[in-house]
C-alpha cells in the first residue's frame, strides 16, 4: 500500500497498521520528527503529508488569503491548511462559497452530504492514539504545562504598607 492510499483512507484500521510508515515518510521528506502518543501531532503530520502529496482536490482562487469558517470563530481555511475535510464544513455553512474556490470536486455537492456519513478525522486519529500509545512524550507534556502557565499568567499584588514579601 502506498503512502497516497494509506493518507486517502477513511479506514482508521488502515492508519493505524501504518502509522510508522507515515512517521519514518515524514521525517524523511519533511525532516521533521513526531509523537505517536499526541493527536495533534498525529493530526500536524497527517495534514503536512497530504499537502506534500498533492492530496486535496479543493484549492482556493487567492492563494494568499485567509477565510475564518464562522463568523466570529477562530477557525480559518487557507491553502496552506487545506483539507478536503475541512473545505467541505466550509462549503456545509454556505454553499456559495463554491466561487471562493479555483479548483474542486465536480460532485462537490454529493461530498457534503456524505460528509455527514464519513468519521471525523480527529476521531480517527484520537483512536489510532488510543490504540498505539501508553503516556505522552515528555517534550509532550512540558509543552503543555508550559502552554498552561503561559496562557493565565497569575498576578501578585502586596498591599500597601505591608512588610510581607
Amino acid at each position: 500500500m502506498t503512502i497516497q492510499e494509506v493518507l486517502s483512507s477513511n479506514d482508521s484500521k488502515i492508519l493505524k497498521a501504518n502509522i510508522k510508515i507515515l512517521a519514518k515518510d515524514y521525517k524523511e521528506k519533511l525532516k521533521g520528527t513526531v509523537c505517536l502518543n499526541c493527536p495533534s501531532d498525529i493530526q500536524f503530520m497527517i495534514n503536512r503529508l497530504k499537502k506534500k502529496y498533492k492530496m486535496t482536490n479543493f484549492q482556493l482562487r487567492k492563494p494568499h488569503v485567509i477565510y475564518k469558517l464562522e463568523k466570529g470563530g477562530s477557525e480559518t481555511i487557507s491553502n496552506d491548511k487545506m483539507t478536503d475535510e475541512l473545505a467541505l464544513r466550509f462549503l456545509k455553512i454556505k454553499n456559495e462559497r463554491i466561487d471562493l474556490f479555483s479548483k474542486y470536486p465536480e460532485n462537490w455537492i454529493e461530498l457534503l452530504g456524505e460528509d455527514n456519513n464519513e468519521d471525523n478525522v480527529d476521531e480517527k486519529v484520537n483512536e489510532v492514539v488510543k490504540e498505539t500509545s501508553k503516556k505522552p512524550c515528555a517534550t509532550c507534556k512540558d509543552k503543555k504545562i508550559s502552554e498552561a502557565k503561559n496562557a493565565t499568567p497569575k498576578r501578585t499584588y502586596k498591599k500597601r504598607g505591608s512588610t510581607k514579601k
